[in-house]
């Protein structure tokens, strides 16, 4: 997706976990001739995603795309996922997505142009598939959380997308 941005001529910051990946892909961005940011970013926290909002509106002034694209799966029948299971899939796969909107939205909100949110989602948001339960309840909230957003959108020209790979 950055690739593709950057073609477009979009300036693309890349937030991820992993900080070599994300660097990796910012050089490629710049290779494009427009500017990249390359953030470490863990989605599960807040914060830190806040801070990847200011760094994103200080360095471009506005988002006009924000994609809200994290995931991580734990597998296994229902009574055999544990609570630590439950909350690493569920911090990353649907509070990643909040913490997106909450940061990113009152900002773009406000901005003028374009605006749009790319929630990535999953078949799995879709159907049930056995062994995959908190990452298919995960999946099916982010579908919801983005039908919601794209009513709740229209009113400040908010578009919005959702993914299912």
């Amino acid at each position: 997706m950055a690739l593709a941005f950057a073609d477009a001529g979009a300036h693309v910051a890349i937030a991820d976990v992993e900080d070599e990946p994300a660097r990796a892909v910012a050089r490629e961005v710049e290779s494009r001739g427009v500017r990249a940011l390359a953030l470490h970013v863990d989605v599960s926290d807040r914060t830190s995603v806040e801070t990847l909002a200011e760094k994103v509106y200080g360095e471009f002034g506005a988002a006009h795309v924000l994609c809200n694209n994290a995931g991580v799966g734990a597998g296994g029948p229902l009574d055999q996922c544990t609570d630590d299971d439950w909350r690493w899939v569920l911090a990353v796969n649907l509070d990643g997505v909040v913490h997106g909107l909450q940061a990113f939205l009152p900002r773009m909100k406000r901005q003028e142009g374009e605006k749009h949110v790319v929630n990535t989602a999953s078949m799995a948001g879709l159907i049930a598939f056995p062994g995959l339960g908190p990452y298919t309840a995960s999946k099916y909230a982010v579908v919801g959380i983005s039908e919601t957003l794209r009513a709740e959108g229209a009113s400040y020209s908010l578009g919005v997308s959702v993914l299912c790979p």
